[in-house]
C-alpha cells in the first residue's frame, strides 16, 4: 500500500515513489486507458483509515494505440 504523499505519474509498472493510472471504460466496449508518463501526479491520503488517491493532469493513452486523451483530475477512495 503506497504511503500517503505526491507521487509522479509514469507508464504503467511505476517502481517505487511513482504512480501509474489505469482505467477501465466499459460504456463502448472494454477499452483500458492508461497513463503515458507525459504529464500528472498522484496525491495519496488517509482519510479516516481509508486510501484517497487524487490524480491531476494526466494524459492517458487508448490500449496499444496512439490515441490520447487529457485528464483534469480523477479520485478513488479505497474503504477498508
Amino acid at each position: 500500500m503506497p504511503t500517503p504523499g505526491t507521487y509522479p505519474v509514469v507508464p504503467l509498472n511505476p517502481a517505487a515513489g511513482e504512480a501509474a493510472v489505469g482505467i477501465a471504460d466499459f460504456q463502448n466496449g472494454a477499452d483500458l486507458w492508461y497513463s503515458d508518463g507525459v504529464s500528472g501526479t498522484v496525491t495519496v491520503a488517509d482519510v479516516d483509515g481509508a486510501l484517497d488517491a487524487r490524480w491531476d493532469v494526466t494524459q492517458l493513452k487508448l490500449n496499444a494505440t496512439e490515441t490520447t486523451a487529457p485528464t483534469e483530475s480523477g479520485h478513488l477512495r479505497c474503504t477498508p
